[in-house]
This record gives C-alpha cells, sequence and structure tokens, in this order.
C-alpha cells in the first residue's frame, strides 16, 4: 500500500543507517565509561567513581590486591589507599564491546603505574590488567554491574631485568632497599625512576 501523502516511508537503507548510528553511540558511550573510571580513580573523585556503578553491582579488585564487593565497599576502600600514593596513571585500552539491547558486555587492557612512598626518588610498580565488565543502561545511562579484575603481568621490563639479578652483597641490599613498600607489603615489581636528564638540542 503507498503512504499517505505528506509522509516519507522509511526504507531498509535508511532504517540500517539509523541501526548503525545507534551501534556507534553505545560503544562510543561503553568505551567513555571504562575511560572514565580509570580516570576518576586517577582523580581520587570516589563520589563520581561511584556512580559509574549500580547500587547493587559486584567489583572484584583481588587479583591486583584489592577487595570485591559492591560500589559502596569498594569506594571505601579506594578512599584508603588510592592517597596513598605520591602519584599514579592508569591507561585503557585494546576494546572489546558487545552490545545486546540495553546490556553490553566488553573486555579491556589496563596498564599501571603507581608510586611508592618510603624512597627518594619513590619506587614506581607496574601492572597490567584485563578488566571483564556486564554494563546495563538504566535511565540515566550505561552503568557498570559487574567489573573483574585479573592480573595479566608485572614487570621487571627487559632493560631492568640485570639489576635485579645483581649477585652477591650489593645485590642483596638493592633487593631488600627496592622491593618492599613502608608497611612491609611486597608490590608486584618496584623499579627506580631514572633521574630526569635535560634534553640535549
Amino acid at each position: 500500500s503507498s503512504s499517505p501523502p505528506g509522509r516519507r516511508q522509511r526504507g531498509p537503507l535508511v532504517g540500517s543507517l539509523m541501526d548503525l548510528l545507534q551501534q556507534l553511540a553505545d560503544r562510543i558511550a561503553l568505551q567513555d565509561l571504562i575511560v572514565r573510571e580509570s580516570n576518576l580513580l586517577d582523580a581520587c573523585d570516589f563520589d563520581a567513581y561511584e556512580a559509574l556503578f549500580t547500587p547493587d553491582a559486584y567489583i572484584d579488585y583481588r587479583s591486583a590486591g584489592g577487595i570485591d564487593g559492591n560500589p559502596r565497599e569498594v569506594r571505601a576502600f579506594l578512599e584508603q589507599t588510592m592517597p596513598t600514593f605520591p602519584y599514579g596513571h592508569h591507561m585503557v585500552g585494546n576494546f572489546e564491546i558487545s552490545v545486546d539491547g540495553d546490556t553490553a558486555k566488553a573486555k579491556s587492557m589496563e596498564w599501571i603505574a603507581l608510586g611508592w612512598n618510603g624512597t627518594e626518588p619513590p619506587m614506581t610498580s607496574f601492572q597490567g590488567l584485563l578488566y571483564e565488565d556486564e554494563i546495563v543502561r538504566p535511565a540515566e545511562g550505561w552503568r557498570f554491574s559487574k567489573r573483574t579484575e585479573q592480573l595479566r603481568w608485572t614487570p621487571p621490563f627487559p632493560g631492568h631485568a640485570p639489576r635485579a639479578r645483581q649477585r652477591g652483597a650489593r645485590g642483596a641490599r638493592a633487593r631488600r632497599r627496592g622491593c618492599r613498600s613502608p608497611a612491609g607489603r611486597r608490590p608486584p615489581c618496584l623499579l627506580r625512576m631514572p633521574p630526569s636528564r635535560p634534553r640535549q638540542r
């Protein structure tokens, strides 16, 4: 049957284009959600961090030494631990995202550097993490309903390995000095940051 006068019928090409645009918009919003979680941890903005999750979400950070629980419990843990690092940086990428209506699943890789107090200059620990997320879309927009962290690697990087393998008394002193935090806990990997040098022109 013909369309009523003045009304343009939506053809299959227009419908496909609208679906594609919605898929792209969802992927961008989901990627932004994952990136925002990392940025808010670096900024220690725990109000905004907690708002990224549904109230009954499950978070599991145990793989890298954290805790598991609901957003409020994990937030309380982060409020105590994150400010103790003199500096920190989270970088996230390698996104895999699948969307099914108002639910989504995502995987991402994250590289983390955290400073540890007690030495001058501070020691830095490095970690490579895999995150697996389940995400839902309530009225206020995409929110994590489940976030699981998996520790995948810790250095030393090849360039630092010879120092870590020093033998004798000198190597033992270096290991004792560089592999313990002030509280006596052993971070995954501690590397001394080289002093900055002026760039030669």
